[in-house]
């Protein structure tokens, strides 16, 4: 997608474009009384790749863009591929489960690839989504050992909130690696943050789909998760950072957004309802 991951964080966390009101509770006022910093993850859960972005909430602070940052998860990539395993009962995914195949440590028939597509009511007798669960329902009896009461749930559902889980701990690990965090805070501190938790979903899913990723979000063990429509977070990074570039936004403009992913595209057209001296909105 085009646009930038950070972007779909920090316009998250900003009242600046009052449309996206989905989230419109999750500015700084929301946690002034609460005395202790929030960890804000943005999920950007693809099809065919992942990205995750940040955000430290202190309270009776404004919030300030450049305090978002992306996760970095192998070099300076801040994207990974969205394939899953299970080893040893254990989630791998991304990078790791990709050296673990070049080392032979994994059979290529046990990796999980376009689990995002299973989503879809609309694919589920496709052959994509007939291939993926073949390899996704086996994995049920260990999913829910340890937790016997989660049998009402689908597979998928089950290997997702293991994956969310996985990629909140990476993030917090990752987080916590950087020199700014450690002159920051004290070492800990960051594992045991609160965290809000957000998933960009595509623009033409069915109710079902989105309760079924905030399903995956609440077994994963976070009460806070709020879904953001792919198209939206690609409109506002335009008007948030493109569209100055060209020229002043005028009440009553439309804007066409086709934001192509790696798997999914959504089609979307916003009208303007205010002038952008005023605050953008759609």
């Amino acid at each position: 997608m085009f646009r930038a991951h950070k972007t779909f964080l920090s316009l998250t966390f900003t009242r600046q474009h009052k449309s996206f009101t989905i989230i419109a509770n999750t500015d700084t006022a929301r946690i002034s009384g609460a005395g202790q910093p929030v960890l804000r993850i943005a999920f950007d859960f693809g099809t065919s790749k992942n990205a995750v972005a940040t955000h430290i909430a202190i309270p009776g602070q404004n919030f300030n863009e450049t305090d978002v940052r992306d996760v970095i998860f192998k070099a300076n990539f801040t994207t990974a591929p969205q394939q899953i395993a299970l080893h040893r009962d254990k989630i791998i995914w991304g990078y790791k489960l990709q050296t673990m195949l070049k080392r032979s440590q994994i059979e290529h028939e046990k990796v999980i690839s376009f689990l995002k597509v299973a989503f879809y009511k609309n694919y589920a007798e496709s052959s994509l989504v007939k291939q993926a669960m073949e390899k996704v329902e086996p994995l049920k009896e260990v999913l829910i050992k340890e937790h016997p009461e989660w049998e009402v749930y689908d597979a998928k559902v089950l290997l997702l909130a293991k994956q969310i889980e996985s990629i909140v701990e990476f993030t917090r690990r990752e987080l916590e690696s950087r020199v700014n965090t450690k002159i920051q805070y004290t070492e800990g501190t960051i594992k045991d943050l609160p965290v809000e938790l957000f998933i960009s979903v595509p623009g033409m899913w069915l109710p079902p789909g989105n309760r079924s990723i905030l399903e995956a979000a609440h077994l994963a063990g976070f009460s806070k998760v709020e879904l953001v429509w792919e198209p939206q977070t690609t409109a506002a990074f335009y008007v948030h950072n493109l569209a100055p570039r060209a020229g002043v936004l005028v009440a009553h403009n439309e804007i066409l957004i086709f934001d192509a992913g790696g798997g999914t595209s959504n089609l979307v057209l916003y009208e303007l309802q205010t002038d952008d001296n005023t605050g953008v909105e759609l």
